[in-house]
């Protein structure tokens, strides 16, 4: 998740597993499948922290 400077969410990463699959099975090896199926939503880019919400 990607926080401001007030620590509130403004963005996050995400990864679509369907497209990862379809790309894995079609031959893409999974390091690329995985870099073409991960989106951002939001202001992701613009974030100051990113968080793990899993650890944090």
């Amino acid at each position: 998740m990607a926080l401001d400077k007030d620590n509130r969410i403004i963005g996050y990463q995400y990864t679509n597993l369907g497209i990862m699959m379809d790309l894995i099975d079609s031959g893409e090896t999974a390091e690329t499948a995985l870099d073409k199926a991960t989106g951002t939503c939001g202001r992701y880019d613009d974030a100051v922290r990113y968080i793990n919400p899993r650890k944090e």
